[in-house]
Protein backbone atom coordinates (compact mmCIF):
# COMPACT_ATOMS: atom_id res chain seq x y z
CA UNK A 1 0.00 0.00 0.00
CA UNK A 2 1.69 3.10 -1.20
CA UNK A 3 1.23 6.53 0.36
CA UNK A 4 1.15 9.94 -0.68
CA UNK A 5 0.79 12.40 1.85
CA UNK A 6 -0.58 16.20 0.76
CA UNK A 7 2.51 18.52 0.65
CA UNK A 8 0.01 21.13 2.42
CA UNK A 9 0.62 21.09 6.70
CA UNK A 10 3.01 18.25 6.05
CA UNK A 11 5.79 20.36 7.49
CA UNK A 12 3.85 22.36 9.85
CA UNK A 13 3.05 18.89 11.55
CA UNK A 14 6.86 17.69 11.11
CA UNK A 15 8.38 20.91 12.20
CA UNK A 16 6.17 21.33 15.31
CA UNK A 17 5.79 18.05 16.86
CA UNK A 18 8.54 14.74 16.64
CA UNK A 19 6.67 11.93 16.65
CA UNK A 20 2.54 12.85 16.81
CA UNK A 21 0.77 10.04 18.38
CA UNK A 22 -2.25 8.88 17.46
CA UNK A 23 -5.03 6.16 19.04
CA UNK A 24 -7.03 3.98 16.48
CA UNK A 25 -10.36 3.20 18.64
CA UNK A 26 -11.30 0.16 16.40
CA UNK A 27 -12.91 -3.57 17.10
CA UNK A 28 -12.33 -4.96 14.14
CA UNK A 29 -8.29 -6.28 13.84
CA UNK A 30 -8.05 -6.05 10.29
CA UNK A 31 -9.07 -2.83 10.30
CA UNK A 32 -6.78 -2.18 13.05
CA UNK A 33 -3.80 -3.56 11.18
CA UNK A 34 -4.67 -1.42 7.57
CA UNK A 35 -4.54 1.77 9.81
CA UNK A 36 -1.13 0.82 11.27
CA UNK A 37 0.15 -0.01 7.66
CA UNK A 38 -1.19 3.44 6.24
CA UNK A 39 0.39 5.55 9.56
CA UNK A 40 3.54 3.83 11.52
CA UNK A 41 5.68 4.92 9.02
CA UNK A 42 4.42 8.84 10.51
CA UNK A 43 3.14 8.42 13.64
CA UNK A 44 3.12 6.46 17.36
CA UNK A 45 -0.17 4.52 16.96
CA UNK A 46 -1.76 3.34 19.85
CA UNK A 47 -4.98 0.88 19.82
CA UNK A 48 -8.31 0.14 21.98
CA UNK A 49 -10.55 -2.41 20.54
CA UNK A 50 -13.40 -1.30 22.84
CA UNK A 51 -14.42 2.02 24.69
CA UNK A 52 -13.42 1.37 28.05
CA UNK A 53 -9.58 0.93 27.22
CA UNK A 54 -10.18 4.09 24.91
CA UNK A 55 -11.23 6.25 27.69
CA UNK A 56 -8.51 4.93 29.69
CA UNK A 57 -5.96 5.87 27.20
CA UNK A 58 -7.25 9.32 26.70
CA UNK A 59 -6.99 9.78 30.26
CA UNK A 60 -3.50 9.24 30.72
CA UNK A 61 -1.50 9.14 27.27
CA UNK A 62 -0.82 12.01 25.45
CA UNK A 63 -2.92 11.32 22.76
CA UNK A 64 -2.66 13.76 19.88
CA UNK A 65 -5.97 12.32 17.30
CA UNK A 66 -8.15 9.99 18.07
CA UNK A 67 -9.74 7.57 14.96
CA UNK A 68 -12.91 6.82 15.99
CA UNK A 69 -15.26 3.97 14.80
CA UNK A 70 -18.52 4.42 15.46
CA UNK A 71 -19.56 1.17 15.91
CA UNK A 72 -18.27 -0.46 19.16
CA UNK A 73 -19.19 -3.13 21.28
CA UNK A 74 -19.06 -2.20 24.93
CA UNK A 75 -19.82 1.49 24.26
CA UNK A 76 -21.71 3.51 21.20
CA UNK A 77 -19.32 5.50 19.40
CA UNK A 78 -21.29 8.86 19.93
CA UNK A 79 -20.88 8.73 23.41
CA UNK A 80 -17.26 7.54 23.10
CA UNK A 81 -17.10 10.82 21.39
CA UNK A 82 -18.56 13.01 24.10
CA UNK A 83 -16.48 11.67 26.59
CA UNK A 84 -13.35 12.25 24.61
CA UNK A 85 -14.59 16.00 24.25
CA UNK A 86 -15.70 16.49 27.64
CA UNK A 87 -11.90 15.06 29.03
CA UNK A 88 -10.44 16.75 26.28
CA UNK A 89 -12.20 19.47 23.86
CA UNK A 90 -9.73 20.67 22.07
CA UNK A 91 -8.52 16.67 21.00
CA UNK A 92 -9.35 15.78 17.27
CA UNK A 93 -11.43 13.12 16.72
CA UNK A 94 -12.14 11.86 13.11
CA UNK A 95 -14.58 9.76 12.30
CA UNK A 96 -14.21 6.44 10.68
CA UNK A 97 -17.22 3.86 10.13
CA UNK A 98 -19.71 1.78 7.62
CA UNK A 99 -22.53 3.58 8.59
CA UNK A 100 -22.93 5.92 5.78
CA UNK A 101 -26.01 8.48 7.09
CA UNK A 102 -26.41 11.41 6.83
CA UNK A 103 -27.96 12.14 10.32
CA UNK A 104 -25.15 10.62 11.86
CA UNK A 105 -22.58 12.87 9.65
CA UNK A 106 -24.10 15.89 11.10
CA UNK A 107 -24.85 14.75 14.33
CA UNK A 108 -21.03 13.69 14.93
CA UNK A 109 -19.64 16.56 13.54
CA UNK A 110 -21.87 18.55 16.07
CA UNK A 111 -20.48 16.84 18.76
CA UNK A 112 -16.74 18.03 18.24
CA UNK A 113 -15.64 15.77 15.70
CA UNK A 114 -13.14 17.07 12.79
CA UNK A 115 -14.01 14.98 10.15
CA UNK A 116 -15.76 11.95 9.20
CA UNK A 117 -15.10 9.09 6.38
CA UNK A 118 -17.17 5.97 5.55
CA UNK A 119 -15.33 2.70 4.77
CA UNK A 120 -14.03 1.75 3.01
CA UNK A 121 -12.18 5.37 2.69
CA UNK A 122 -9.44 6.97 0.13
CA UNK A 123 -5.85 6.31 2.02
CA UNK A 124 -4.32 10.47 1.01
CA UNK A 125 -7.88 11.61 2.00
CA UNK A 126 -7.42 9.93 5.83
CA UNK A 127 -3.62 11.09 5.54
CA UNK A 128 -4.87 15.02 4.62
CA UNK A 129 -7.11 15.24 6.74
CA UNK A 130 -5.17 13.71 9.80
CA UNK A 131 -2.26 16.52 9.08
CA UNK A 132 -4.87 18.93 8.28
CA UNK A 133 -5.81 18.45 11.96
CA UNK A 134 -2.32 17.86 13.53
CA UNK A 135 -1.50 21.62 11.87
CA UNK A 136 -4.19 23.39 13.11
CA UNK A 137 -3.97 21.63 16.76
CA UNK A 138 -0.33 22.86 17.05
CA UNK A 139 -1.70 26.65 16.06
CA UNK A 140 -4.41 26.60 18.29
CA UNK A 141 -1.96 25.51 20.95
CA UNK A 142 1.00 28.56 20.09
CA UNK A 143 1.22 31.38 22.62
CA UNK A 144 -0.58 34.67 21.32
CA UNK A 145 2.30 36.79 21.27
CA UNK A 146 4.95 34.71 18.63
CA UNK A 147 6.48 36.25 15.90
CA UNK A 148 6.03 33.98 12.94
CA UNK A 149 7.93 33.51 9.89
CA UNK A 150 6.31 31.44 6.88
CA UNK A 151 8.55 30.00 4.24
CA UNK A 152 6.86 28.90 1.31
CA UNK A 153 7.09 29.43 -2.50
CA UNK A 154 3.77 28.78 -3.31
CA UNK A 155 1.94 32.38 -3.19
CA UNK A 156 -1.49 31.69 -2.74
CA UNK A 157 -0.93 29.23 -0.31
CA UNK A 158 1.87 31.78 1.65
CA UNK A 159 -1.02 34.61 1.35
CA UNK A 160 -3.64 32.34 2.89
CA UNK A 161 -1.62 31.17 5.67
CA UNK A 162 -0.43 34.33 6.55
CA UNK A 163 -3.83 35.91 7.46
CA UNK A 164 -4.85 32.11 9.30
CA UNK A 165 -1.86 32.85 11.83
CA UNK A 166 -1.95 36.85 11.84
CA UNK A 167 -4.24 36.42 14.73
CA UNK A 168 -1.63 34.56 16.91
CA UNK A 169 1.54 37.05 16.47
CA UNK A 170 3.25 38.75 13.77
CA UNK A 171 3.66 37.52 10.65
CA UNK A 172 7.09 37.70 8.38
CA UNK A 173 7.16 35.37 4.74
CA UNK A 174 9.73 34.41 2.89
CA UNK A 175 9.30 32.29 -0.65
CA UNK A 176 12.70 30.59 -0.59
CA UNK A 177 14.11 28.80 2.28
CA UNK A 178 17.66 31.23 1.73
CA UNK A 179 15.60 34.05 2.31
CA UNK A 180 14.06 33.04 5.25
CA UNK A 181 17.22 32.21 6.87
CA UNK A 182 18.25 35.70 6.06
CA UNK A 183 15.09 37.15 7.81
CA UNK A 184 15.10 34.92 11.06
CA UNK A 185 18.67 35.77 11.43
CA UNK A 186 16.94 39.66 11.97
CA UNK A 187 13.81 39.10 13.25
CA UNK A 188 14.75 36.02 15.72
CA UNK A 189 11.00 34.49 15.45
CA UNK A 190 9.67 32.21 18.36
CA UNK A 191 8.20 29.83 15.72
CA UNK A 192 9.08 28.99 12.29
CA UNK A 193 6.62 27.26 9.65
CA UNK A 194 8.35 25.93 6.35
CA UNK A 195 6.38 24.36 3.58
CA UNK A 196 7.49 22.93 0.74
CA UNK A 197 6.06 20.41 -2.44
CA UNK A 198 6.87 17.22 -1.88
CA UNK A 199 9.26 15.99 -4.87
CA UNK A 200 8.07 13.10 -6.75
CA UNK A 201 9.58 9.89 -6.04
Amino acid sequence: MQRHGPPRFQNLVRESTARSQLLIVEDDPGMRDCLHLVLDDEYSVLEAADGQTAIKTVQTRSVDLVLLDLLIPDIDGIEILQQVKALRHDLPVIVLTGVKTLRTAVEVMKLGACDYFTKPFQEEELIASIQRALAEGIVQRLPKSHRILLVDEDIARRAALAVALGRLGSIEVAATFFDGLKRALTLRPTCAVLLADRQPD
